[in-house]
């Protein structure tokens, strides 16, 4: 699965993803989320278990990458569709006030050879 292959933390809230899980297909991937518990600085509970869409599962490496910055997350997946290209995707996904994450639109990204990626934070 490699558990905790990515990780990141923003104030009460974590993600940890595991590429190469096979509960959706070979190496499909997951995503957790977890928000620290409010009675207790140790205590993490699970929000969220995020898998990919069924159409791009098997061999996705969803949670290849992920980041969360206050209540917004992002899931990378390696391959958005293995059977068909090579190329990634990014999903985010946001808690809108509650402590449900639900998914937002899918940014994707198909560059061509030389075409320079930029991010901003």
């Amino acid at each position: 699965d490699h558990f905790g292959r990515s990780i990141d933390l923003h104030d009460d809230w974590l993600i940890v993803s595991a590429p190469f899980s096979d509960e959706m297909g070979v190496d499909a991937g997951t995503a957790y989320i977890y928000q620290r518990e409010s009675s207790s600085s140790e205590g993490w509970l699970l929000q969220a278990k995020v898998l990919p869409n069924q159409e791009a599962a098997a061999l996705s490496e969803f949670g290849f990458s992920v980041g969360v910055s206050n209540e917004n997350f992002v899931v990378s997946s390696k391959y958005s569709n293995p059977e068909t290209d090579l190329l990634g995707n990014a999903y985010i996904y946001s808690t809108s006030n509650s402590n449900e994450p639900t998914a937002s639109p899918t940014l994707s990204h198909q560059p061509t050879e030389g075409t320079p990626i930029v991010t901003s934070s």
